[in-house]
């Protein structure tokens, strides 16, 4: 078990407690939201260009038939020249839609922007119409560009809060690969996560195109082993356990990330997951 200290005077102990995880969550949230509300919008220009074009490197995203993504909330990365690229490159494009229950996410195929899409919820957030785009309950989808708030080089990932997407990717077998968009301050040496939230496979940022290392190991629950590591290209303290703002540097030491490729779930850390 690893200390380090939060940033605020105390020092958490990891794994942490159900309390303390959400605390740091709720911070982490807070911070993230007060940072990009005074992003530029010369920058957000530019970050938008220069994520479309990471994305664009992903290999799954060159091979990709159909992707899923969203339309950026206010604040986020500006995703329609992302969409608008996928649909010009011939591929199928899904979009989620929050059900009338607000319970779940449903996905619709998106066509044409401009007809497709409209303002929905206190939020105002891009939806599909659902009277002008066809359920995608049976599409094959081969890669989710992913929101959020916070995420680290291990691959965790902290979003608004809802649950909506985790709960989304827990029907999807087999499991995509999640690749995050977000402004690079927003990845950070370890943020604080429970064994049920849904690692990424990497993220995209106006800096660069960042995948998480995958090491060869057993899940306990499937028998399932790794063969391959994927490289990672961010570095990190690999000790680091410092949920306050810390974001990747150089000259710091590669860590590796365990995933269950059958599952897809994240191990704990440093400790073996005992299920899937």
């Amino acid at each position: 078990m690893v200390e380090s200290s939060t940033g605020a005077g105390a020092k958490v102990a990891w794994p942490a407690s159900p309390e303390a995880i959400r605390a740091g969550k709720v911070r982490l949230r807070a911070w993230v939201k007060q940072r990009r509300a005074g992003l530029s919008p010369d920058f957000r220009a530019y970050a938008a260009s220069a994520v479309l074009g990471n994305v664009e490197r992903w290999p799954r995203f060159q091979e990709a038939g159909c992707v899923m993504a969203f339309a950026s909330l206010l604040g986020e990365v500006d995703t329609m020249p992302i969409l608008a690229r996928i649909l010009a490159l011939g591929k199928r494009l899904v979009l989620p839609r929050v059900s009338p229950s607000r319970a779940y996410l449903e996905i619709y195929e998106v066509r044409i922007l401009e007809h497709d899409l409209a303002r929905q919820g206190k939020l105002g957030i891009l939806e599909p119409l659902p009277t002008r785009c066809r359920r995608a309950e049976h599409v094959t989808i081969d890669l989710v560009l992913m929101p959020g708030l916070v995420f680290d080089a291990r691959g965790g990932r902290i979003g608004y809060g809802a649950g909506y997407f985790d709960r989304f990717l827990a029907t999807l077998c087999p499991m995509p690969e999640l690749l995050a968009v977000a402004f690079d301050f927003q990845v950070l040496s370890r943020i604080p996560q429970f064994p049920e939230d849904v690692p990424m496979h990497g993220f995209a940022t106006e800096a660069g195109l960042f995948r998480v290392r995958r090491k060869e190991w057993t899940c306990p629950s499937v028998g399932d082993t790794h063969a391959a590591a994927r490289e990672l290209d961010a570095l990190v303290p690999a000790d680091a356990v410092d949920w306050a703002v810390r974001p990747l540097g150089a000259g710091q030491d590669r860590v590796d990330a365990r995933f269950c490729s059958t599952c897809e779930r994240q191990a704990n850390w440093p400790a073996p997951v005992t299920r899937c």
